[in-house]
């Protein structure tokens, strides 16, 4: 059976961290989660994930800061930053 492909999710809002894992795990993705931008670049340094999904805005830093952490550990790794802000 092929390896299921590894997403991660960061927001500060539990209830999108929830969600967004829910709707994931649906579709077969092996699915890891935090609200801190901190734990997220922990995270990064020990895993290699397929998919980084990161809020921009986050309470302990940005992700900008997480998606650094992630290119310069694994610069093949999607990243798609989620905002709730219009611009």
């Amino acid at each position: 059976m092929p390896e299921q492909p590894k997403v991660l999710v960061v927001d500060d809002e539990e209830s999108v961290v929830v969600t967004i894992k829910a709707i994931l795990q649906l579709d077969g993705y092996n699915v890891a989660t935090t609200t801190s931008g901190a734990t997220a670049r922990a995270m990064v340094r020990e895993v290699e994930y397929d998919l980084v999904l990161t809020d921009l805005r986050l309470e302990d830093g940005d992700g900008l800061d997480v998606l650094k952490a992630v290119r310069e550990r694994y610069p093949e790794t999607v990243t798609i930053m989620l905002t709730g802000y219009a611009s």
